[in-house]
């Protein structure tokens, strides 16, 4: 039996609920406790913290901040499976050819804003997260100005933030994969063109592409999630992510569970 720590902030924001992960979780037979991590104060319900002391394997899922936090107070295993390597500098020159963004250059948010720019660029942050959001960038226009219009705010960077820029593609569609080991046991698309779609399983050859990342030598950690892209020159690696604190879509919870289970199994 494995212990299963849910964070609710994130479908809270929503108007939803976690319970149909939770359900998935007990229907398995494992131990869940739910939780709500509040941001803003930076602690948990207090029943929820023996758990943590407890120094029990654990899996965590919810919110990012709640991952960071998590970790940062516990040392976890495996928790949400966070990993630095989960970050493009790593991965990007691991998966060359594999990767949509294989020809990025990585340049800080100071020399970003003093290079000539005569084409567009896609730009998003070398580090992943979500303080900046990727975005496609005109010559001649200002990030401020093009993030603020697209995603209606901008953060404050100091130059030194690091900025991963490359040559735009068009996407087609967009899927998700959850990786277990050299696995790949789920899949959903999550985006056709700009909208959102969710709808289980994918094309052969996202689902070929998803295969050679699971069974890459270099590998980020033991599961993780890989996103999928189709392009006209055909599919390609666009993002990796953290499975304790990314969403599912309508991959199969029950799939998920029974597969990641066994890495916090007492």
């Amino acid at each position: 039996m494995a212990l299963w720590i849910v964070d609710q902030q994130p479908a809270r924001n929503l108007g939803l609920t976690g319970e149909p992960l939770v359900d998935v979780i007990r229907s398995c037979g494992h131990e869940v406790i739910e939780t709500h991590f509040d941001p803003a104060k930076g602690h948990l319900a207090p029943e929820a913290i023996p758990y943590f002391d407890s120094g029990r394997p654990l899996l965590l899922t919810g919110s990012v901040g709640f991952a960071i936090w998590a970790h940062a107070h516990w040392p976890l295993r495996p928790g949400a499976f966070r990993s630095e390597r989960l970050e493009a500098r790593h991965w990007l020159p691991a998966y060359g050819a594999l990767a949509l963004n294989a020809g990025a250059q990585w340049v800080t948010y100071g020399e970003f804003l003093t290079r000539p720019r005569t084409e567009p660029v896609f730009l998003k942050p070398a580090a992943g997260g979500k303080l900046l959001s990727g975005l496609l960038l005109e010559p001649g226009a200002s990030l401020q100005d093009a993030h603020f219009s697209r995603h209606r705010r901008w953060p404050e960077l100091p130059e030194e933030f690091l900025l991963l820029v490359a040559p735009p593609h068009e996407i087609f569609g967009e899927w998700r994969f959850v990786i277990v080991g050299e696995q790949v046991v789920a899949a959903s698309q999550y985006k056709l063109g700009e909208s959102l779609v969710l709808e289980r399983g994918a094309p052969d050859g996202a689902w070929a592409v998803a295969r050679a990342v699971a069974a890459h030598p270099w590998r980020p950690t033991d599961v993780f999630v890989v996103d999928i892209a189709e392009t006209a020159e055909g599919y390609f690696v666009l993002e990796l992510n953290t499975f304790g604190t990314a969403g599912l879509y309508a991959c199969d919870p029950e799939v998920i569970v029974r597969a990641v289970a066994p890495y916090a199994a007492e």
